[in-house]
């Protein structure tokens, strides 16, 4: 598949995080839209991907995850999952402020580093990413009921064509979820 991605339609896809539906299983079988995403060669990245949900009920949010990823092992807290290839790898999870004393603009002051090449923040969450020791990063937190829902996305620089267009995809479908009961 060929990358044919603009740069606006990323940014985009980066910054919609709305959306919500029912969850009460940790994941969906059901495959979902591949349309706006097409890599190029050279990664470790079937031609015929496509996206899965993942649901976590304890958090209440949702994401996208490509299919051709390995599910690590969830915790026994229920706190996230990890994705990966060994190249792509896809974290996501989430944490109360136990001491109740960060909001986002703290925890965006807190997380921003020397080595980001984009920094954004807004009303309930911040982007950041970046490229440090050869390895480039996405990191997107968003507040869903008091608590910090996090994905952060690694993979080797040299890969950054095959694998950007799918860290934006993930990144722009973390998103909260309404529970069954509500």
């Amino acid at each position: 598949m060929k990358l044919k991605f603009l740069a606006g339609l990323m940014l985009l896809a980066l910054v919609a995080c709305n959306g919500k539906q029912e969850a009460s299983t940790e994941q969906s079988s059901e495959p979902l839209d591949t349309t706006l995403v097409e890599v190029k060669k050279g990664a470790n990245v079937p031609d015929d991907f496509y996206f899965v949900e993942y649901v976590n009920p304890r958090y209440a949010f949702r994401c996208e995850y490509p299919s051709f990823l390995d599910k690590g092992e969830a915790p026994a807290n229920g706190d996230g999952r990890m994705f990966s290839n060994k190249e792509l790898v896809i974290t996501v999870f989430g944490s109360y402020d136990e001491l109740g004393d960060d909001d986002i603009k703290d925890a965006f002051a807190k997380a921003k580093s020397k080595t980001d090449t984009l920094q954004m923040q807004k009303d309930n969450w911040y982007v950041l990413a970046g490229k440090k020791d050869g390895t480039v990063y996405h990191h997107k937190t968003l507040v869903v009921d008091g608590a910090f829902v996090t994905a952060r996305i690694t993979y080797p620089s040299h890969f950054a064509n095959a694998y950007a267009p799918i860290a934006e995809k993930v990144l722009s479908s973390l998103a909260p979820v309404q529970p069954a009961n509500k």
